[in-house]
C-alpha cells in the first residue's frame, strides 16, 4: 500500500510512518533542548541539526531511527522536564542526570505526567537535580521499569503505595529529598529487587515486614530517615544482602537474632540509633563482614557467650563495644520476654520491670551470683511469641512456662541453654516442628511439650540428650515414625507419644531403654507398630503390647510380584528398608543411613535404592554368622522385578534363622 504525500510522489505506509515517528521524536527532542536552554550545555554536538537523531550528542536510536536512548550525564541541561518528552514512544532509558556542584543547571519543576505514556521506559535516571513536587502516579504505569533512580532532588509528599505495582523493578533509589510519611507496605511486592536505597528523607515510622519478602536484595539502605520501632526480625530472610544500612534513625530495641542468617553480608552500619542490649552470639555467623558501624547506641553490648574471635565480635570489640554484664544481659532478656509475652496483662508480674534484684521477680530465682537459673510462670496468661531472648539466659536451669497462651514456634535459640534441666512447655498454643537444635541440651532432664499443635517429625537430634529422663510429647500432631535414635537415651523412664499422628514400624532400638517405667503411645495413627525384631519382653515391648500396639505384619505389600507385571512402588522399598534395619540390629549393627530419606509414594525408585538394600542387608547377613546372598545382576543396569523379589526372599529367610546378636 502507498500513501500519497503530494499528487506526484507517494511512499510505502511503513516508511511514511516511521518518518512520522522520527519527526515526532525529533520535534520531542527540539522541545527538550529550549526548555532545557540547550545552547548553554556542556556539549550539545549535532542538537537542532539536520543529522539523523542518532548522531546528536547522547541519543541513541533503534533500528526504525527512533529514539530509543537518552543519556545526558551532569550535562547541564536547565529547566522544566516538557510534556513533549512524552512523545518518544519507543524511548527505553531516559537518563538525564545532575549534580550538585552544578548549581541551578539542572532539571527543575514536577516530573510530567506525560512521561507515563512511555509504555517502553525500563530504564529513569534522574538524580542530581531540583526536580519538586510529588512522584507522579502516572509514572507508577510504567510496569516494565527495572530502574527507577530520583535521589537527591526535591521530591515531597509520600512514597505512593502503587510503586508496589512495578513488579520488575531491580534497582529502587529515592533518597535525598524531603519525603514524608512511611515507608509502605507494597514496597513488598517488589521480590525482583537486589538494590533498595531510601535515604536522607524525613520518613518515619517502623521499617515495614514486608521488606523481609524482598530475598534477592544485595543492598538494603534506610539511612538518614526518622525510622522508628525495632528492627523487623524478617530481615533475616534476606539471605542474599551484602549491604545492610539502618544508621541515624530512631530504631529501638535489641538487634534481632535473625540477622544472625545474613551469612552474605560484608557490611552493616546500625550507628546513631538507640538500639540496646545484648547482641545476640548468632551474629557470629556473618563471616564475611568486613564493615562493621555500631557507634552512638549507648545500651549495646556483647551478650557473654558472644564469640569474641569471629569477624563481628572483633570488630565490635574495636569499636569499643562491651561485653554486657551477665545480670544486665538477664535482665535485658526478662524484659524482652515480658514484652513479647503481653507482661502488661499477666496475672501476677510483681517487681517485673522494676530495679528490684531480679530474684525479686515474680516466678524468678537466682543463683549466687545474681545470673536466672529459673523462670517458672504456670498458669499466669502468658501470650504472644516465645523471643529469642531467652536463650541468652546462660545459667538458667529450668524454664517452665506450663498452662499459658503461648503461640507461634518453640524457638531454636532456647538450645543454646546449655546448662538446662527442665523445659516444660505444656498446655499452650505452640506450632510448626520441634526445633533440632534442643538436641544440643546434653543436661536436660524433663522435656515436656504435651498439649500444644507441634507438628512435623520427631527430631531424631533428641536421641544426643543422654540425661533425659522424662519426654513427654503427647496430644499434638506429630506424624512419621518414631526415631530409632530415641534409643540411646538409656535412662528415659518417661515416654509419652499418645494422640499423635505417628505411624510406621517402631523400630527395634527402642527395646534398648531398660530403665523404661512409665509408656503412653496409644491413638497414633493404625500403621503404628513394633518392628518385627523389637525384643516384645524388653519395657517398651511389654508396656507397648499392654496399649494394643501390635507387632508389624512380616506379609509385604503386594505379596505376589510378577516379573514384568507388577510394577515396583516406594511402598517396596520402604518395607525392605524397615525389615532390614531390623535384622541389623538383631545383629548388633547400627541402622543404615539410607540415601533420599524416607521414600514418599510416586516418588521415583533407582537402582542405587537397590544396591543400598543389598549393601546393608549383606552386612547384616556377615554380622549374623551368615554368608551373604548372591545376587542376580551384581551391577544392574536397570531395576527390575526380579532383584525385588530375591531382596525379599533374602530378608525372610534371615528372619526365619532368627538372626543372633552381634
Amino acid at each position: 500500500m502507498l500513501a500519497c504525500l503530494s499528487i506526484s510522489l507517494c511512499v510505502p505506509v511503513d516508511d511514511a510512518r516511521a518518518q512520522g515517528g522520527e519527526a515526532q521524536d525529533r520535534a520531542a527532542l527540539e522541545a527538550l533542548y529550549r526548555a532545557t536552554d540547550g545552547v548553554n550545555w556542556t556539549n550539545s554536538t549535532n542538537w537542532l541539526s539536520s543529522e539523523p537523531l542518532g548522531e546528536w550528542y547522547g541519543v541513541d536510536t533503534d533500528g526504525a531511527g527512533r529514539v530509543a536512548s537518552l543519556y545526558l550525564f551532569e550535562n547541564q541541561v536547565a529547566g522544566p522536564i516538557p510534556d513533549a518528552l512524552g512523545d518518544l514512544t519507543n524511548l527505553s532509558t531516559l537518563r538525564i542526570i545532575g549534580h550538585r556542584r552544578l548549581g541551578d543547571r539542572v532539571l527543575t519543576g514536577p516530573i510530567p505526567d506525560a512521561l507515563g505514556k512511555l509504555a517502553n521506559l525500563q530504564w529513569v535516571e534522574l538524580p542530581g537535580n531540583r526536580l519538586t513536587g510529588r512522584i507522579p502516579n502516572a509514572l507508577l504505569d510504567l510496569t516494565n521499569l527495572r530502574v527507577l533512580d530520583l535521589v537527591d532532588n526535591r521530591l515531597t509528599g509520600g512514597i505512593p503505595e502503587a510503586l508496589g505495582k512495578l513488579v520488575d523493578l531491580e534497582f529502587l533509589q529515592l533518597g535525598r529529598s524531603p519525603l514524608t510519611g512511611s515507608i509502605p507496605d507494597a514496597l513488598g511486592n517488589l521480590t525482583n529487587l537486589r538494590t533498595l536505597s531510601i535515604q536522607s528523607t524525613l520518613l518515619t515510622g517502623p521499617i515495614p515486614d514486608a521488606l523481609g519478602n524482598l530475598t534477592n536484595l544485595t543492598r538494603l539502605f534506610l539511612a538518614g530517615n526518622g525510622l522508628n520501632g525495632t528492627i523487623p526480625e524478617a530481615l533475616g530472610n534476606l539471605v542474599n544482602l551484602q549491604e545492610l544500612a539502618l544508621h541515624h534513625n530512631e530504631l529501638s530495641g535489641t538487634i534481632p537474632e535473625t540477622l544472625g542468617n545474613l551469612i552474605n553480608l560484608q557490611e552493616l552500619y546500625l550507628h546513631d540509633n538507640e538500639l540496646r542490649g545484648p547482641i545476640p552470639p548468632r551474629l557470629a555467623n556473618l563471616t564475611r563482614l568486613t564493615t562493621l558501624s555500631l557507634g552512638g547506641n549507648a545500651g549495646l553490648c556483647l551478650a557473654p557467650a558472644f564469640p569474641l574471635t569471629s569477624p563481628f565480635g572483633q570488630l565490635a570489640r574495636a569499636e569499643g563495644v562491651p561485653v554486657c554484664d551477665s545480670v544486665a544481659a538477664d535482665r535485658a532478656a526478662l524484659v524482652a520476654f515480658y514484652n513479647a509475652t503481653g507482661g502488661a496483662s499477666w496475672t501476677n508480674s510483681t517487681n517485673w520491670l522494676s530495679g528490684e534484684p531480679l530474684g525479686s521477680w515474680y516466678g524468678v530465682n537466682t543463683d549466687g551470683a545474681g545470673r536466672v537459673s529459673s523462670l517458672v510462670l504456670e498458669r499466669n496468661q502468658l501470650t504472644g511469641p516465645i523471643p529469642d531472648a531467652l536463650g541468652n539466659l546462660a545459667n538458667l536451669e529450668v524454664l517452665n512456662l506450663t498452662s499459658n497462651e503461648l503461640s507461634g514456634t518453640i524457638p531454636a535459640a532456647l538450645g543454646r541453654l546449655a546448662n538446662l534441666q527442665a523445659l516444660v512447655l505444656p498446655a499452650n498454643r505452640l506450632t510448626e516442628p520441634i526445633p533440632p537444635a534442643l538436641g544440643n541440651l546434653t543436661n536436660l532432664w524433663s522435656l515436656v511439650l504435651t498439649f500444644n499443635r507441634l507438628t512435623g517429625p520427631i527430631p531424631p537430634a533428641l536421641g544426643n540428650l543422654a540425661n533425659l529422663g522424662v519426654l513427654e510429647l503427647d496430644s499434638n500432631q506429630l506424624s512419621g515414625s518414631i526415631p530409632a535414635a530415641l534409643g540411646r537415651l538409656t535412662n528415659l523412664q518417661i515416654l509419652a507419644l499418645a494422640s499423635n499422628r505417628l505411624t510406621g514400624p517402631i523400630p527395634p532400638e527402642l527395646g534398648n531403654l531398660a530403665n523404661l517405667t512409665v509408656l503412653s503411645i496409644f491413638l497414633n495413627e493404625p500403621g503404628l507398630c513394633l518392628a518385627p525384631a523389637l525384643p516384645l519382653t524388653s519395657p517398651f515391648g511389654q508396656m507397648a503390647q499392654d496399649q494394643s500396639v501390635p507387632v508389624c505384619s512380616r506379609s509385604f505389600t503386594d505379596p505376589e510380584i510378577v516379573p514384568g507385571a507388577t510394577a515396583v512402588k516406594a511402598i517396596h522399598f520402604t518395607e525392605l528398608r524397615s525389615r532390614i534395619d531390623g535384622l541389623r540390629a538383631a545383629a548388633g549393627l547400627a541402622a543404615y543411613g539410607w540415601a533420599d530419606g524416607d521414600l514418599t509414594a510416586g516418588e521415583t525408585i533407582r537402582r542405587a535404592h537397590l544396591l543400598e538394600l543389598r549393601t546393608a542387608l549383606d552386612a547384616a547377613y556377615v554380622a549374623a554368622g551368615e554368608p551373604a546372598p548372591r545376587w542376580t545382576d551384581a551391577t544392574p543396569a536397570a531395576l527390575e522385578a526380579v532383584h525385588l523379589i530375591e531382596l525379599r526372599d533374602a530378608v525372610v529367610m534371615l528372619e526365619n534363622r532368627g538372626v543372633p546378636a552381634g
